[in-house]
């Protein structure tokens, strides 16, 4: 049959069922339309988590954070040491040295660590509930918060436990409304802070508030107001990001042999790859993430 005879064919067939040639062409349609709506909308997320990361602290760092040791590999055990967490477990291993032992790795060139709070803030008759961020001074150089006015702390300063903060840009309307709070103090757990700075008006990253803050030294909330030693997350900035799974880890092995964690065994039914992590992280009692 000819190219012609058979289009005149289809095309009467067409013409003669044409409730069902409807339902094909609408079901072709609707087909099409949801393919490019998927294809649209991953895009868009993927594109709205790129932006909340470079927003965070940009692509080219790793994070460390804690997390529980368990008995399952896989997801299995990443729930099982989230649902430990929720409980209230603890881990106090990951501390500043292993921040500055991981700065030895060639691809790293800065680091800060940081541990999270909450507490009562209070100036005169004004007081809040607040996070309260205990950061290590290297924060304000790697981090993309800016300081609005006064100075952030200093290493010298976090290293003698000084009693200074530096307020978010809500937190400081909160307490001082109008007044320049530079030089006056804020009580928490019955210490009295000096302020020394008031970080630009930054908004919520990830659900996280950045203006509701109160920062402090990381040492000194460590031993003033928490009476820890350990941190809860660090973030390193690596120099080749085209290197950073290779990184992450060597971080691994680094943070293994602190925290005598034995090596785990690769997995034999698998190629290993440029940056993939094949062995079974489920003992490790740290969590090591690119962004």
């Amino acid at each position: 049959m000819s190219i012609i005879n058979s289009t005149k064919s289809a095309f009467h067939s067409m013409m003669s069922n044409k409730t069902r040639t409807f339902l094909t062409v609408l079901g072709v349609v609707i087909g099409i339309a949801s393919v490019i709506l998927v294809y649209s909308a991953g895009a868009g997320i993927e594109n709205l988590i790129t932006s909340q990361v470079e927003s965070f602290g940009g692509s080219d760092f790793i994070e460390t954070e804690i997390k529980i040791p368990t008995t399952k590999k896989g997801a299995s055990g990443e729930t099982q040491s989230a649902t430990a967490l929720v409980s209230g477990v603890q881990v106090t291993t990951l501390n500043l040295d292993d921040m500055e032992d991981m700065l030895d790795l060639p691809n790293l060139k800065a680091a800060y660590a940081g541990i999270i709070n909450q507490n009562k803030v209070s100036y005169q008759s004004n007081s809040e509930i607040a996070t309260i961020m205990g950061m290590t001074a290297s924060y304000i150089d790697i981090d993309k918060s800016e300081i609005d006015y006064g100075r952030f702390y200093t290493e010298s300063e976090d290293k003698s436990l000084s009693k200074v903060a530096v307020l978010g840009y809500k937190m400081k309307e909160k307490l001082f409304e109008e007044n320049d709070p530079i030089g006056k103090y804020i009580k928490i757990n019955n210490l009295k802070f000096r302020v020394i700075g008031v970080m630009e008006e930054r908004g919520a990253v990830m659900t996280m508030d950045f203006d509701d803050f109160v920062y402090l030294p990381v040492r000194t909330l460590q031993k003033r107001v928490m009476g820890i030693d350990h941190v809860l997350y660090m973030m390193h900035q690596v120099n080749n990001l085209d290197k950073v799974m290779e990184t992450a880890e060597e971080m691994r092995v680094v943070l293994r042999d602190n925290h005598d964690i034995e090596a785990p065994a690769l997995d034999p039914n698998r190629e290993k790859g440029i940056g993939e992590d094949l062995s079974d992280t489920s003992k490790d009692d740290f969590r090591v993430v690119t962004m």
